[in-house]
């Protein structure tokens, strides 16, 4: 696929990337993202605009969308792979430049285990799970506990979180699960993830990742009222 990005004529213009299979949100978290978001008219989606300014962390306050990527996707270093995210959202804020790593959920959760990927056999995919880890600061075996109980999504949305940030230049990722489940599906495999960092997390705040190169990584899980994934986020 190529980096080209089309302005959006409305929700219809979101489509699953097929490239990004098994990676990216299925097509009912691509429908109700682009709703809400698309209803938000280029400012961020009033749940996600509480939660940044609930977290009172300095690099989210006040902050402000510069262009929304449908599909954003970052090469892998040494591996040749891409990350792919559901929108990546550069903004500034109080402290200057920052990206969001998008990532939709419904009531399917977020997709493959890592377990799913390597049992599948995908060419490089040990190489491209290696990539990831090393973005992530992470160096656990991928055969084991807790790897291979980890969602992928999880791995490429905060991996991908990462690059996004070293491209723009920004000093800080946020890696966002947006939720438009009412029983928050999927929230238990979020907790898994932030628990390899040895973070607690919990549905609607931001936790940062410890990490010793930049730039500065938060997670994050927002809910969204599923009845309200056509527009009523938009006040």
């Amino acid at each position: 696929m190529k980096r080209i990005f089309v302005p959006s004529n409305g929700v219809g213009d979101w489509k699953p990337s097929s490239e990004g299979a098994g990676e990216t949100a299925s097509s009912d978290a691509t429908a109700a993202l682009a709703a809400c978001w698309e209803a938000a008219d280029g400012a961020l989606p009033k749940d996600v605009r509480y939660l940044l300014d609930a977290s009172l962390v300095l690099a989210f306050a006040d902050a402000r969308p510069i262009v929304m990527l449908q599909g954003y996707g970052s090469k892998l270093p040494g591996s040749g792979a891409t990350v792919r995210t559901d929108l990546l959202v550069p903004a500034h804020g109080k402290a200057g430049l920052f990206v969001i790593s998008v990532g939709g959920a419904t009531g399917d959760g977020l997709g493959d285990f890592v377990s799913d990927r390597l049992h599948r056999g995908a060419p490089d995919e040990l190489a491209r799970i290696d990539a990831m880890q090393a973005e992530l600061e992470l160096s656990l075996p991928l055969n084991a506990c807790p790897m291979i109980s980890i969602k992928h999504r999880c791995l490429s949305l905060a991996a991908g979180a990462i690059l996004a940030a070293k491209e723009f230049g920004a000093e800080t990722a946020l890696m966002l699960i947006h939720s438009f489940s009412d029983r928050s599906a999927g929230f238990e495999d979020f907790r898994r993830f932030a628990s390899l960092f040895g973070v607690s997390v919990a549905p609607d705040t931001i936790a940062r990742i410890p990490r010793t190169c930049p730039p500065d990584l938060y997670i994050g899980w927002c809910r969204s009222d599923p009845r309200n994934a056509d527009g009523a986020q938009s006040d």
